[in-house]
């Protein structure tokens, strides 16, 4: 089982325009105050097959993670997971999750996706990689993310 615990977080940084927030906001006295930008980004894993699964159920089945991190309060993330296989033809989608943005867990510095997986049928090897994309209200406002590839496709004895 040795070869399936193998797991590689890769850590895809994504510090972009949509969530970089900077505004002016005057005192009252004349003073302009800068609030300074945020570091918003989505970190996602490497495909990978799910020890916990295994354990738990007895089962095997390839999963993907991934965080929204941000260094100031977000609110109703919902951040969306998708694995995709590649083989005959072009990549297609075998799971789908999103956080959902009225769980308490949807706000904060760091919010987790680590539900997004889908049982395999048999062990043939197949390739697969995650993509991931958010969408939060910080400070009030409403941002998207365009998605965040893992860092590596890889194979897995995992046909699904």
């Amino acid at each position: 089982m040795d070869k399936f615990l193998h797991i590689r977080t890769a850590s895809i940084s994504l510090i972009c325009a949509l969530f970089m927030s900077s505004s002016s906001q005057a005192n009252g006295v004349g003073t302009v105050v800068t609030l300074p930008k945020t570091k918003c980004f989505i970190e996602v894993q490497n495909a990978h097959i799910s020890t916990s699964i295994f354990e738990q159920q007895g089962r095997l089945a390839v999963k993907v993670n991934a965080t929204s991190k941000c260094n100031v309060p977000q609110s109703k993330v919902v951040l969306t997971v998708k694995i995709f296989k590649e083989g005959f033809g072009a990549p297609h989608l075998v799971a789908q999750r999103s956080t959902r943005a009225d769980d308490p867990k949807s706000q904060g510095f760091l919010v987790k996706n680590q539900f997004t997986f889908a049982y395999c049928k048999n062990t043939a090897k197949s390739k697969y990689y995650g993509v991931a994309s958010a969408r939060a209200t910080i400070r009030g406002k409403r941002y998207l993310t365009p998605p965040v590839w893992s860092e590596k496709t890889l194979e897995l004895q995992c046909g699904t």
